[in-house]
């Protein structure tokens, strides 16, 4: 019953392909490298504390010329390299169907403890709800950042965090 009950889940995109996991992930208005320590500055938003616990997209507040980053860490074992793509789409109200507006793909290497961490940008994108999904070559889902994009006057506090 469990062998039944893990293949459905895993060939229905319910659970992420193993042996991959997505460890950290999340919408901000800046990334950098910083090369000589290995890490990544992010600035975002800072989000209630509940956010942490419950499954709510993120809010983006836009200034005009915002690039919006996403942000992820994907555990992978040690000797895997597998390409991994983030797909953009964009709620389209109208056609009441997700667009996908871009993709972006790269090679993951596994081995490090804090997983494989990158993150990839969109220019301006109109207001609404936003998806990015994390996808494996063949298509497997391993995660998905949502949020919503609202455009504003003046840009929102943020804050810096080190990756």
């Amino acid at each position: 019953v469990i062998y039944l009950l893990f293949n459905a889940l895993y060939f229905t995109n319910l659970i992420p392909p193993l042996p991959l996991a997505l460890k950290d992930a999340g919408v901000y208005h800046s990334v950098v490298h910083d090369a000589t320590a290995g890490d990544y500055i992010v600035v975002g938003e800072q989000e209630p504390w509940y956010m942490r616990f419950l499954p709510l997209p993120s809010v983006f507040h836009e200034a005009p010329g915002d690039t919006v980053f996403v942000y992820d860490s994907i555990f992978a074992p040690t000797n895997l390299s597998i390409g991994v793509e983030n797909q953009w789409q964009w709620y389209d109200p109208t056609q009441k169907n997700w667009v996908t507006e871009a993709t972006v793909a790269y090679q993951i290497f596994g081995g490090r403890d804090g997983g494989y961490e990158g993150y990839t940008e969109y220019p301006m994108p109109q207001a609404g709800k936003w998806r990015v999904n994390i996808l494996t070559d063949y298509g497997e889902l391993i995660g998905r950042v949502t949020f919503t994009v609202t455009g504003v006057q003046a840009e929102a506090p943020l804050v810096t965090t080190l990756k």
